[in-house]
């Protein structure tokens, strides 16, 4: 029994199902097993409790793997292994993104220590997560440890550890801001499962894959590629990307239950928290756009206290955010300029990017314009360098709101048919603060019937996607019927409002 429930687990956890093959392991009392299969028990377990609970959980059964081996000669490869994983675990995990020169060196002597014991290949992959997780020196340590690994995979036919190595070396790529190196290597580890049928490996590139559509703005693509995958160890990932593709095209409710998708992987509650693409803060962006603000805040504070840095500065934009439209302006301005401060600290520069984006615009709406201007020029850059349009027309779509609060609606203009060049056709959020903006041109110029079917439309479309911010912010342009006032006694949305930039005399 305990050999067919482990040839089982190995099955399961080679086709990616690793719930399932935790709960035929789960069918065996593993203290009743001979040392052997307690550790393989063990180490197949490690899988579903990196991904589906915690990194932290993983790294418990990796230390009792070493401790069961113990000083055996026989199990000395698979204690080497398993020391190695738990201390490249304690490196590269979210919690400590970048390991410092003593975690690098203790690395590299248990990539040594494998590799004596008779494991090249595993040698060769701690040494290619010790160069993901140094510091500056392991940007340049990257290309040529990945070089080794592929060689050494290559040369044994050794597929599943092939693509690893290409994903490892795309996420470094992607660290360091290279979108187009990142992409090359993910369009490589795609074209080696296709030649070789191999169906897991082709699921995690369209994880991947689709993560590159997402942030390249070819949403079409992203919602294919995710759609089409399955497997427990990428449904967290998948869901959360889906999620961000729905709420950039104010689809909330398909939102909403791609983040339950996720969830539904990862039923460690604590686990869910500290993914590394932060479901919750994805729910608090749908609830505060729905005006539910104590939901959006609790959702928020919840994301704020997480050890991952990444998901805590997103927790803490969010509480800006929440603050902002709440109408508590000077708390927003005070939470965000210090949030630009934290942007220092994130040495993940494609990441970096992305909350620099979403600060930038929240001190434009706090009216911090000179600090959200000083911002803007670099993300430009970087997001037309890397083909991220979606990125480039948020920029864009802050800085009309600056150049409309200048006085200056023909720059203003400019950056509106900038961001229309690149913006994607199913990006309603951005779309809609777009034309929101276009909208106060059009009352600046004295073009009001223009204006009011503007804003009709897009007042319309946030009413049936259930967005009250969107729409608040569109009304506080033209509140005929006293509609507005109304709507933020409904809500108590009080800080959505966009009234501050008209600049026209004389105009109803």
């Amino acid at each position: 029994m305990a050999e067919l429930r482990l040839a089982q687990a190995r099955a399961l956890n080679k086709d990616q199902r690793l719930r399932e093959a935790a709960t035929a392991l789960d069918t065996l009392d593993v203290t009743t097993l001979p040392v052997d299969q307690r550790i393989e028990w063990l180490t197949l377990r490690t899988p579903y409790e990196y991904y589906g609970q915690s990194p932290q959980v993983a790294l418990v059964t990796m230390r009792k793997i070493v401790d069961l081996a113990g000083d055996s000669p026989r199990l000395r490869l698979r204690k080497a292994i398993a020391e190695g994983e738990a201390l490249g675990v304690e490196a590269t995990d979210a919690m400590n993104p970048r390991a410092g020169a003593d975690t690098i060196a203790t690395l590299d002597a248990a990539a040594d220590r494998i590799a004596a014991a008779g494991g090249p290949i595993e040698a060769a992959k701690l040494r290619l997560r010790v160069a993901l997780a140094a510091p500056a020196q392991g940007d340049e340590l990257m290309p040529q440890r990945l070089a080794e690994l592929l060689a050494l995979t290559h040369a044994n036919g050794d597929i599943p550890n092939e693509m690893w190595g290409l994903y490892i070396g795309a996420m470094g790529q992607d660290r360091l801001g290279n979108i187009p190196a990142r992409h090359a290597l993910l369009v490589q580890a795609e074209a080696i499962a296709q030649a070789n049928d191999y169906k897991p490996g082709l699921r995690d590139a369209a994880k991947f894959l689709g993560q590159d559509a997402l942030h390249s703005g070819r949403y079409d693509e992203a919602e294919r590629r995710f759609e089409s995958t399955r497997g427990d160890m990428i449904a967290p990932q998948i869901g959360q990307g889906l999620a961000a593709l729905y709420t950039a095209q104010g689809r909330y409710d398909a939102a909403e239950q791609a983040i339950d998708l996720a969830d539904a992987a990862m039923p460690d509650a604590q686990a869910r928290s500290a993914a590394p693409l932060g479901g919750g803060c994805w729910l608090g962006a749908i609830q505060l756009a729905r005006a539910h603000i104590a939901k959006a805040q609790g959702l928020y504070a919840d994301c704020a206290a997480q050890g991952n840095p990444q998901v805590a500065l997103q927790g803490r934009l969010g509480l800006a955010q929440v603050a902002e439209i709440s109408g508590n302006r000077e708390q927003a301005r005070t939470q965000a300029l210090a949030l630009v401060d934290s942007l220092a600290g994130v040495g993940h520069l494609t990441q970096r990017m992305d909350l620099s984006a979403d600060i930038a615009q929240l001190l434009a709406d706090v009216g911090e314009y000179a600090k959200a201007r000083s911002m803007l020029s670099e993300i430009v850059t970087f997001a037309q360098k890397n083909g991220l349009t979606p990125l480039e027309a948020r920029a864009h779509a802050a800085a009309m709101q600056i150049a409309l609060a200048d006085g200056n609606d023909d720059e203003a203009l400019r950056d509106y048919a900038a961001a229309g060049e690149v913006l994607p056709a199913s990006d309603w959020r951005t779309r809609a603060r777009l034309d929101t903006l276009r909208a106060i041109a059009y009352r600046n110029a004295g073009d009001i019937a223009t204006m009011r079917k503007q804003i009709d439309g897009i007042v319309a479309d946030a009413r049936k996607r259930d967005d009250a911010v969107v729409e608040l912010a569109a009304l506080s342009i033209d509140d005929r019927e006293n509609t507005q006032s109304q709507r933020i006694v409904q809500t108590g949305v009080r800080g959505a409002t966009l009234r501050g930039l008209l600049h026209a005399k004389g105009v109803n």
